[in-house]
């Protein structure tokens, strides 16, 4: 799957709230979704998280958002409980178009850049 490097990330002091990963439009959100999913998962375990204290929650259709294409939360079994550690959603342009329609201007966007991400 190609790296496709556009991504916004909002956090309040030093708590990660949201990320934003932007994919080419059409049908290709699902093996994005996938990888996401997996990559969050090596991430987990990489920073020590235990696998079998780990909860995946696949929301079924009929449990999603109605922005949603597909959802996961992921649960950990503190000591003191159960909490989600993240959700992970394929929202779709849900955000975009209605950013679009309440502002009255279009958020669509055409993006052709060629550079190399380095994260330290």
């Amino acid at each position: 799957m190609p790296f496709f490097p556009c991504f916004t990330l909002k956090y309040d002091a030093c708590c990660v709230k949201e990320i934003e990963y932007f994919i080419p439009p059409g049908d290709v959100w699902k093996d994005f979704h996938k990888q996401w999913l997996a990559n969050s998962k090596d991430y987990l375990l990489s920073v020590g998280l235990r696998e079998e204290l780990m909860e995946w929650d696949v929301h079924e259709d009929d449990s999603l958002a109605h922005y949603a294409l597909a959802c996961t939360d992921v649960t950990f079994r503190f000591p003191f409980g159960t909490q989600e550690l993240m959700g992970i959603a394929a929202r779709g342009n849900f955000d975009l178009t209605a950013h679009g329609e309440g502002s009255g201007k279009s958020e669509n966007c055409h993006v052709h850049v060629h550079f190399c991400v380095c994260v330290w």
